[in-house]
């Protein structure tokens, strides 16, 4: 019994650890990606109907989980500052120190 028991611990601790470094590889991935995907935005090369329904659903869960019930800003729902994607997208787009990464959005 005692041996069962530490192979189960064994196990999951290696398939945590499989986990974890198949996110940092993800992590790694995104991070490399995401300036060529901000810029081809900026270019107008990427449509949101492009974009699959579950990618934008996780999105939205993740950056701005109110978004379908306020109107560009939401003080009701806390983290990142309060900024809603909208007003991130519009610091971005239209003023240059946040576009430059200078200022935290």
């Amino acid at each position: 019994m005692r041996s069962a028991l530490r192979y189960s611990g064994i196990a999951l601790a290696a398939l945590l650890s499989i986990l974890t470094l198949y996110e940092a590889i993800a992590l790694s991935r995104a991070q490399k990606r995401t300036p060529g995907v901000i810029e081809a935005a900026k270019k107008g090369e990427i449509r949101l109907r492009d974009v699959p329904r579950q990618r934008l659903n996780m999105l939205l869960k993740v950056e701005d989980p109110n978004f379908y019930n306020h109107k560009g800003l939401d003080f009701s729902t806390p983290g990142a500052g309060m900024t809603s994607i909208t007003q991130s997208l519009v610091k971005r787009f239209l003023f240059q120190e946040f576009s430059e990464g200078i200022c935290q959005a």
